[in-house]
């Protein structure tokens, strides 16, 4: 066994569709990143799964819908649990994020006049959601995939993330300065120094006895936070 140590500016741990757009965020701000990931990366997690959509208040099926309504949609179907801020902050940047989705590839489902097309989804009370057939995931994850290619980004796979390591400050505003990872080929042990961490490990399905999610959504980026 032996102790490696890996330094880059911002580990994201994490390969599906939010680590990767962290990345690709790391990388237009000049700033090298380091995805890691337990499983295979962009193949692990949910995101490639979703058959969904994506949704957008762009009004292009429903004139009426709007960025209001979409905020309100959100909350109530979070039954107001949801932070306000939060949810703003997701309704309004996503019509901007689909289109950088597109720029980087990826293909949505379109109309006869060539607009995107949009279809219902639970909770809506307009049609917006943006689809690509019934593998929208999929299609945002090889966007996604093609796009930290072509930008040099690098990749850790197989990699277990065990704990993350703060500074030597034992107060509330001790900083994560990295963490600690078990390489599931070979149990090396893999020290990745970072100038800051972005958790985006997912949820927590396997908690429950009905799940579509893959086995490894066992909520240990949470246990890590």
């Amino acid at each position: 066994m032996e102790i490696k140590t890996i330094t880059t500016d911002v580990l994201i741990i994490g390969s599906g569709g939010a680590g990767c757009r962290a990345a690709i965020e790391v990388s237009n701000q000049g700033k090298e990143a380091l995805i890691v990931s337990k499983g295979l990366s962009f193949r692990s997690g949910c995101t490639g799964m979703a058959e969904g959509g994506y949704n957008a208040a762009l009004g292009l099926v429903d004139p009426e819908d709007s960025v209001e309504a979409h905020i309100k949609d959100t909350l109530k179907g979070g039954s107001y649990l949801n932070d306000p801020k939060l949810v703003d902050i997701l309704i309004n940047e996503s019509p901007d994020r689909l289109q950088d989705l597109e720029e980087y590839g990826a293909l949505f489902d379109r109309q006869e006049s060539g607009e995107l097309n949009q279809r219902p989804f639970g909770g809506q009370t307009y049609r917006r959601t943006c689809f690509q057939g019934d593998r929208t995931g999929h299609e945002i994850m090889t966007a996604l995939k093609e796009e930290i290619i072509k930008r040099g980004i690098k990749t850790v796979d197989e990699v277990m993330i065990t704990a993350l390591i703060k500074d030597d400050s034992d107060s509330i505003l001790s900083k994560v300065i990295g963490a600690v990872g078990l390489d599931l080929k070979n149990n090396d042990i893999i020290y990745f120094q970072a100038k800051a961490v972005v958790l985006a490990t997912g949820g927590a399905g396997q908690l429950f006895p009905v799940t579509s999610n893959t086995t490894q959504k066992n909520g240990d980026g949470f246990a890590l936070a």
